[in-house]
């Protein structure tokens, strides 16, 4: 995925989640009080705007929207939106500004300050600093290019940098963490201008399980065969719910991939199981099914003649 592509992605995410969160009870603290909200909705409308302000260095200037639903918890003003889950240790907050490059510019500090500020965001997020596995940083690129009608030749112009984005992955013990992350940008001035952190609490039970299934491939486990691949390689780990769900499942996992006998197949095929060698159930992203008239038919196409 480049870079374009993938600031999209995370620029939906955040809209995503936030219209999960569908801040159904709008307040401004400018002008109103909190008085028709419940003293649970209060103190968590409290802890949000604390996680906002005093963690992540927000600035949340003139009227704020503010509201929960399910196990989300959010706030957004002209400029930012931020959104926490209640039940994970997961974040996501965008400014609309950092997305303006032509007008708010972009960050241009080394990769090391880059990724000492999200040290310090994720520090302040009670991230333990010894579960991130890896950390990278990578920079959007783009190139214009001109087709000469006469001549049929391009002409590219000078490459242009971009955005820059802290990457993190994560571990525990040793045992992968798949679906946890930290993405990271700033604006110039150093402040967020996009955050995601998805780094649930993992229960000791589910890593002592990994561990025990790191014991068995270590002593000799074997995958099963899938027609037309090889093993290409075997590691446990952890998998979770993604960001946006409502539900948190955490497992552990023995995760098989296998590259295809046939070198003009690219994808290689990935599979998750347990230790008897049976597929593990993906963690779940809804709690509960969605609603009858949520559902999408299926229409069965008339019968011809």
């Amino acid at each position: 995925m480049n870079m374009t592509i993938k600031k999209l992605a995370l620029i939906l995410g955040a809209a995503l989640t936030f219209t999960l969160l569908g801040c159904n009870k709008p307040s401004n603290p400018e002008t109103s009080n909190n008085s028709a909200l419940s003293p649970q909705e209060q103190e968590i409308q409290r802890k949000t705007k604390q996680a906002a302000v005093e963690s992540l260095g927000l600035k949340l200037e003139g009227a704020i929207d503010a509201g929960n639903k399910d196990n989300f918890s959010g706030l957004r003003t002209e400029n930012i939106t931020f959104t926490q889950r209640l039940d994970s240790r997961t974040f996501v907050a965008y400014d609309k500004r950092f997305s303006n490059t032509k007008e708010t510019g972009i960050y241009k500090d080394a990769d090391e300050m880059l990724l000492k500020r999200s040290h310090e965001l994720l520090e302040r997020l009670k991230i333990p600093s010894a579960e991130i596995a890896s950390e990278k940083v990578v920079q959007e690129k783009t190139q214009i290019g001109q087709r000469d009608s006469k001549t049929g030749k391009f002409k590219l112009d000078p490459i242009e940098l971009g955005k820059k984005w802290a990457l993190m992955s994560r571990q525990i013990d040793g045992l992968p963490v798949f679906s946890s992350r930290a993405t990271i940008g700033l604006v110039p001035s150093g402040e967020i201008g996009f955050l995601e952190v998805h780094w649930p609490e993992i229960p000791e039970k589910v890593t002592e399980e990994a561990r025990r299934y790191r014991d068995l491939v270590a002593k000799g486990w074997h995958a099963p065969e899938q027609k037309g691949t090889r093993v290409e390689s075997v590691t446990v780990g952890i998998l979770h719910s993604p960001a946006a769900a409502t539900a948190l499942d955490i497992t552990p996992v023995i995760r098989v991939v296998y590259a295809p006998l046939d070198k003009s197949i690219g994808k290689r095929p990935v599979g998750y199981f347990n230790p008897d060698g049976k597929p593990v159930a993906m963690p779940r992203v809804l709690l509960q099914p969605p609603r009858e008239e949520l559902k999408t038919e299926r229409l069965t196409p008339p019968k011809a003649g």
